[in-house]
């Protein structure tokens, strides 16, 4: 099928995580801790409990290398 990922990891300040438990509780500095409770504990911190805020100027440069992959043009800057 010729899928390929491109890889976009957020920062802590593009999470809405960060408002809600600080910027030094386990869930943003040590998120293994959370995960090996299990996929549910997980699960209810970060896919259902968290909002994104993505950083367009970081993320540009994922959407420019997917155009690429495609095969568009893509512009210089």
């Amino acid at each position: 099928m010729g899928l390929e990922y491109l890889e976009y990891k957020i920062k802590a300040k593009e999470s809405s995580l960060i408002d809600v438990y600080g910027p030094d509780h386990p869930v943003i500095t040590d998120p293994e801790s959370i995960f090996v409770k299990g996929y549910e504990a997980a699960r209810a911190v970060y896919v259902d409990g968290q909002n994104l805020k993505i950083n367009l100027v970081r993320f540009r440069k994922t959407l420019v290398e997917a155009m690429k992959l495609l095969g568009h043009s893509t512009p210089e800057n």
